[in-house]
């Protein structure tokens, strides 16, 4: 059974991205402490068509299919075919350093803290065998654009709050502007 291979991993949002082409099973990704990045991979075959079982049993409950409509691989498609594509799984050997987190559909990458941290990633494929690869992840430390960044975003906020608690206090003296007319 031929392995199914993974050929890139790539690690990006919001414009930052770290891709790494993957070589006898390894590759290296740098990421910044900022923000959490979406995994991706491409695989060979990034997909194949394979048969939908028509659930006979008797007949197709084994492969080669018995009944006379086998894929590509013997197994039965007495139901048409579909595409699948590699299922993929990430796990980090330290999650003090980076996180492999599912949310929203996808598969995340959050840095933790500064260091270095293995990733796996394990490629799954009707038909082929699991292949895995291994990543290594390396977390920068803070810079000073990551302070000067956080600086600019608490400052916003202050200002946000500010704003907020200015029109709540005049909205209260024009209510009591009004209250003494009356």
């Amino acid at each position: 059974m031929e392995p199914v291979a993974v050929q890139q991993v790539s690690a990006g949002a919001f414009g930052v991205e770290s891709s790494t082409a993957v070589e006898d099973g390894t590759g290296q990704l740098a990421v910044a402490r900022f923000c959490p990045l979406a995994l991706s991979a491409v695989c060979d075959p990034a997909s194949i068509e394979a048969g939908i079982d028509c659930g006979m049993d008797w007949m197709c409950g084994i492969e080669p299919c018995l009944c006379g409509s086998a894929d590509a691989w013997g197994g039965c498609s007495c139901n048409g075919l579909e595409t699948l594509a590699p299922t993929l799984a990430y796990a980090s050997s330290n999650e003090g350093v980076v996180r492999v987190v599912e949310a929203a559909g996808r598969t995340w990458l959050v840095p933790v803290s500064a260091g270095t941290a293995i990733v796996t990633c394990t490629a799954s494929l009707k038909y082929h065998a699991d292949a895995a690869v291994q990543l290594t992840v390396t977390v920068d430390s803070p810079t000073l654009a990551d302070a000067a960044l956080l600086g600019a975003c608490l400052l916003a906020l202050a200002l946000m709050a500010a704003v907020v608690l200015a029109v709540c206090h005049a909205m209260r003296r024009r209510g009591r502007q009004h209250a003494d007319k009356s």
